[in-house]
């Protein structure tokens, strides 16, 4: 955030008026949208990100955050391609030996961040580390905002 002279989290939240989201609330709802947008079946859906980059969201990541996952994240799952599409800022950075990029969209409620690897390229959905309890989770959000700036609204 310092080297690019961007406000902190909680200034963001301080002064911005933020756009509400639409959550699924239910596993089933978000099961439908998948297979809406997978064209009536369980297979991948690309989505071209902001920066070019052609995200693939596999039924091994539908099956991750559907089934495996017990803190509800496919409550985001139809946000995913207005956050990759329409992203407010766009983070690359090396983690454990290989490159990640964030996307991060801020939303009334806190951000909700996609996070992709170099190698497949599935993302992880990560509004879950950023808030607790419905509130933002600041010293989360500052540690996914750091790297190489690609891109900011």
């Amino acid at each position: 955030e310092k080297n690019y002279g961007m406000p902190s989290g909680e200034k963001i939240y301080a002064t911005v008026n933020l756009p509400s989201y639409t959550e699924a609330k239910t596993k089933e709802e978000a099961n439908k949208w998948w297979t809406d947008m997978a064209g009536g079946q369980r297979k991948s859906i690309d989505v071209v990100a902001k920066d070019g980059i052609t995200v693939t969201m596999d039924n091994r990541f539908r099956n991750h955050v559907l089934e495996e996952n017990k803190d509800n994240r496919y409550r985001f799952m139809p946000q995913l391609p207005d956050i990759l599409k329409n992203p407010d800022e766009v983070w690359t950075s090396k983690t454990r030996g290989d490159l990640q990029t964030v996307y991060i969209k801020y939303y009334k409620n806190y951000p909700i961040m996609i996070a992709t690897d170099s190698k497949n390229n599935v993302p992880a959905i990560t509004a879950y580390e950023v808030q607790k309890n419905g509130r933002t989770n600041f010293g989360a959000l500052a540690n996914m905002r750091k790297g190489i700036l690609k891109y900011k609204k």
